[in-house]
């Protein structure tokens, strides 16, 4: 693995927790302002707690930072795959991500042990939480694929310019 690639990957995974940072204090905003009740930390956390404390606040806010990290890397892998990345496409990204996030909370009753004895099962993009929530939840994950592409726009454009180097004996 070349140092570029390596700068790319630890780059997304840097950017992809920054995202999930970001998605985490939109979503506290989004509660704190009333318009959701849904709470991302709280419903990760308490996945392996299985009770509500504010331990389980910080478990699932760090799994939360974890997977935002781990999608990163699977941005930065499509980016690579496409050889290009910007805001644009990032954002792209994020719609399908957003689809995925859907998927699983419409089948989160099947993996979640809390649900529904203490927490209302969120259903397909988390609809049962409300509409606001579902188009937040889009919102949030159009704000990660841009943090994401907007972040590793110039990082895979060098790479595409090294890697055409190499291939041209330049380097």
């Amino acid at each position: 693995m070349t140092t570029q690639t390596k700068s790319v990957y630890g780059r997304a995974f840097a950017y992809g927790v920054l995202g999930a940072f970001i998605m985490s204090v939109l979503l506290v905003l989004m509660r704190w302002s009333g318009l959701t009740q849904f709470n991302i930390s709280m419903f990760l956390g308490s996945m392996l707690t299985q009770e509500f404390t504010p331990s389980t606040w910080v478990v699932g806010f760090i799994w939360h930072l974890f997977n935002g990290g781990i999608f990163g890397l699977i941005y930065a892998g499509v980016f690579k795959g496409i050889g290009n990345a910007n805001a644009g496409k990032g954002t792209l990204i994020g719609f399908v991500h957003w689809l995925i996030f859907s998927a699983i909370m419409a089948f989160s009753a099947n993996i979640h042990p809390l649900i529904p004895s203490e927490l209302e099962e969120p259903g397909f993009f988390a609809i049962n939480y409300g509409a606001v929530t579902a188009i937040g939840a889009l919102c949030l994950h159009l704000v990660f694929g841009y943090v994401i592409g907007n972040s590793l726009e110039g990082v895979i454009a060098r790479n595409r310019k090294i890697k055409r180097s190499y291939k041209r004996g330049y380097a």
